[in-house]
């Protein structure tokens, strides 16, 4: 006879599960026990602010963007159990909205890996789940990046297993998928979290998203308005969206300083120059004696600024911009941090950012 599971043994498990930091999970469950896991540390205590998104039932399809950090509950919780799908009528109707819920699911399926955990292939759930990624495989073709994690306890007195596993979805139509076969699943737990993750809190990662998401979808009020070409130049260029997030290079550190909260006023009353006039003289000059570089005329992780909307530009600062002048302003050393492929051309320069020719003829 077996021994019993210890405690331990399973408590190490879901601190491994943790660890993987999925994209999303997406359950069939009516249960908080996912949301137990991934919203509370290793001590137990929950986060003050949720670090996986509940989204349940319908509320998957009025999402307007696709996040990350979420738990698709897509047959409701029973937190509420209006949202439950129960009954034969319920069931009915989860499966004419099929084709939108499909849609909205095939969005994670073809752009990350899909582990699946604690079901039986013969699950009905499952199989409704598969048949949406199946409608992009070729007849015949081994789904890549779909596992299936099966639990055997005596394992141990076998000496080979199928790593395939062929899963019938109903009529003539079936789907080839990996198989993982455990008894421990530390080890499988390991092996995902040990790839291509997140370098970032998922509540950050989620919230950038959906911020740059709302930002660009409409103008905001008065003169912040949307610089759609800056917008644009960032998307089609990795190096161009890595400085503006403030990504550190030649280093294993990947900081983010999407923090450009400072108008000017608030920036100048900060690093006690009080208005443009002393912040170019005793600032951004040196910057330019020693670099020739002009921080106002281009975005970058110190300034950004909305240029061609009128002959006012308006303009914010970083946390990183108050640190380096005042490094200068107190005399002690300071390094401009720029990536030289981020300088625009003198010609775009010209015409942009506070003009520095009235303080260098003084």
């Amino acid at each position: 006879m077996l021994p019993p599971l210890s405690r331990e043994w399973t408590t190490s498990e879901i601190e491994k599960l943790r660890d993987i930091q999925p994209h999303a999970i997406i359950t069939t469950n009516y249960d908080e026990f996912l949301e137990t896991i991934f919203n509370h540390d290793d001590d137990g205590d929950e986060y003050d602010e949720e670090r996986y998104k509940v989204i349940v039932g319908e509320q998957i399809l009025e999402n307007q963007q696709n996040s990350v950090g979420e738990i698709l509950k897509i047959h409701g919780t029973s937190s509420e159990p209006d949202s439950l799908i129960l009954t034969k009528d319920d069931y009915e109707e989860f499966n004419s909205r099929k084709r939108y819920l499909s849609s909205k699911m095939l969005t994670y399926f073809a752009e990350h890996p899909l582990l699946i955990v604690g079901y039986s292939a013969t699950d009905s759930n499952v199989r409704r789940i598969l048949s949406w990624m199946n409608q992009v495989l070729s007849e015949g073709e081994v789904a890549e990046d779909i596992y299936f994690l099966e639990y055997e306890r005596d394992i141990d007195d076998r000496t080979t297993y199928e790593n395939t596993k062929r899963i019938q979805l109903g009529g003539d139509q079936y789907i080839t998928v990996k198989r993982i076969v455990a008894k421990d699943f530390e080890w499988v737990f390991d092996a995902f979290s040990g790839g291509d993750g997140f370098e970032i809190d998922v509540r950050t990662l989620r919230k950038l998203l959906a911020n740059t998401y709302e930002v660009v979808r409409k103008n905001t009020p008065d003169t912040e308005v949307v610089d759609v070409k800056r917008v644009e130049e960032i998307a089609n260029n990795s190096e161009e969206l890595a400085t503006v997030l403030g990504v550190s290079v030649g280093n294993d550190r990947v900081s983010f300083q999407f923090d450009h909260d400072y108008r000017p006023s608030e920036f100048y009353e900060i690093i006690g120059v009080g208005n443009a006039e002393n912040f170019k003289r005793d600032v951004l000059l040196p910057i330019w004696d020693r670099e020739g570089i002009n921080i106002t005329q281009f975005n970058n992780r110190y300034h950004v600024a909305f240029f061609d909307q009128g002959a006012v530009e308006p303009r914010l600062y970083s946390q990183a911009a108050i640190d380096l002048s005042n490094n200068i302003l107190d005399d002690e050393n300071w390094e401009l941090s720029i990536p030289e492929g981020q300088i625009p051309d003198d010609e775009v320069l010209e015409e942009r950012g506070l003009k520095l020719n009235t303080v260098m003829d003084d």
